[in-house]
């Protein structure tokens, strides 16, 4: 139940965003929503008590089984992936995903997907994280810089800023928006997901010696602080044609 605890974690630090992503849905209540990567089913919960009828789709059983337990059996929720979901065309009023889309091999088809799913004049939001703009502010400047370029490799969709909008317009959505925040984060925020990772992925290379790294990390953590990491979050919104 480690992701369990760590979405909940995160949903709690992410409020404003998540917030913003709701108000560019301009969910109105009877409003059938999609929300692929629906996860424990918090954003589904936020959905129902505004009157809508979500959809919660993901590909973990484990979050499917938590979705349902948080929402109730008035919401369905079903395991999927992004490419072929299980609804007619124009099923939804409006489409949302959440730290989804970085993770998917094949954005464009993705983003058809929903598009094929969202009825004229619908909407589609999206919070995701640019995992490209990644950077650090403590320790030698030089390990840093290789931590963040390894860092978006982690991901298979670490540019969103780049390349979602064109596959939205691709899709049949327009209007296509960005909301940019900057998020300060202390190293221990990210150390269970990511930098160890990027750690690993460097030493692999060859191109530094990992009692090297391992000493550069030590000394790095003792000098973690607020705005250690910097990341930037980002609001995708557009209206479907």
């Amino acid at each position: 139940m480690a992701l369990v605890d760590y979405l909940d974690r995160a949903t709690r630090g992410l409020a404003e965003l998540q917030q913003m992503a709701l108000n560019a849905l301009g969910v109105r209540p009877g409003q059938r929503i999609l929300d692929l990567g629906c996860g424990a089913g918090h954003f589904l919960e936020t959905l129902t008590v505004l009157g809508a009828q979500p959809v919660g789709v993901d590909v973990s059983s484990v979050m499917t089984t938590q979705a349902r337990q948080r929402c109730g059996p008035r919401t369905p929720v079903v395991r999927g992936t992004a490419s072929g979901l299980p609804f007619k065309d124009a099923a939804f009023d409006g489409c949302h995903t959440e730290r989804v889309l970085q993770h998917l091999s094949d954005l464009p088809a993705a983003v058809a997907e929903l598009a094929r799913l969202t009825i004229g004049g619908g909407r589609f939001a999206s919070l995701e994280t640019h995992w490209n703009s990644f950077r650090l502010t403590v320790g030698d400047p030089a390990f840093a810089g290789l931590v963040a370029e390894s860092v978006p490799a982690g991901f298979r969709q670490p540019d969103l800023r780049s390349n979602l909008p064109p596959a939205l317009e691709a899709a049949g959505f327009t209007s296509v928006r960005m909301r940019v925040d900057t998020m300060r984060s202390t190293l221990a925020d990210l150390t269970a997901v990511n930098i160890p990772k990027a750690l690993a992925r460097i030493a692999s290379t060859g191109a530094v010696d990992k009692r090297r790294l391992d000493s550069w990390w030590t000394d790095t953590q003792q000098q973690d602080a607020p705005d250690a990491v910097l990341l930037d979050r980002i609001v995708f919104s557009a209206d479907r044609n």
